[in-house]
């Protein structure tokens, strides 16, 4: 009896350990509204794992295990996209839709404005933190960044087309970080942001 308890036992655990180590794909294609994109970046974030679509717009992320994860994607001329992505016990299969990112040329005139580098200070601030590594943490290519203060409802908005690249050289590394929205109110001194990281070396 305590022999046959002990190979199931075994055979259990061997069973557990094989499907823990089975690992999938997310596959698929990048496309306009019409043809595939050849050369979109494709990550997935919070992760050092990504890779870049073929010719027809294809791509494939191999060696994956079973979670929940955010697929980032980024062309030059297209707005940042990104699609949550479930893997249960299958590869999954996925068709991302890319905008054009139209930029307008009265959008691209520039005017002075002599308070934006304060509130770009103060979405650093709010964004990376105060803390001793923050003080080596910085926003390489701030000026993505568009910059929005809204005087009737005392609100900061930070928003960018770009992915914002933040070096942290306490810790060593880059990371690329899709910024969808910031907000803070400074009356409430209530701070709102959402995104995704992707890591980098």
């Amino acid at each position: 009896m305590i022999k046959n308890l002990l190979v199931a036992c075994i055979l259990i655990m061997l069973g557990t350990n094989a499907i823990a180590q089975n690992t999938f794909s997310i596959s698929g294609v990048v496309r306009d509204k019409k043809d595939g994109l050849p050369g979109a970046s494709i990550y997935l974030s919070g992760y050092k794992i990504a890779t870049v679509a073929d010719n027809d717009g294809k791509f494939k992320l191999s060696n994956l295990k079973p979670g929940s994860y955010d697929l980032l994607v980024q062309l030059v001329g297209y707005l940042p996209y990104s699609k949550s992505v479930i893997i249960s016990d299958k590869s999954v299969q996925v068709e991302l839709v890319l905008k054009e990112n139209v930029a307008q040329l009265d959008e691209v005139v520039i005017r002075a404005d002599p308070n934006r580098q304060k509130y770009i200070n103060q979405f650093k601030e709010f964004f990376i933190g105060k803390t001793p590594n923050a003080a080596q943490c910085r926003i390489l290519n701030p000026q993505v960044l568009n910059v929005d203060f809204d005087i009737t409802r005392s609100t900061l908005t930070v928003s960018t087309t770009e992915f914002l690249i933040v070096e942290n050289k306490a810790l060593g590394y880059r990371l690329k970080y899709m910024l969808d929205h910031f907000e803070y109110n400074s009356r409430t001194h209530i701070i709102f942001y959402s995104g995704h990281p992707f890591l980098k070396n």
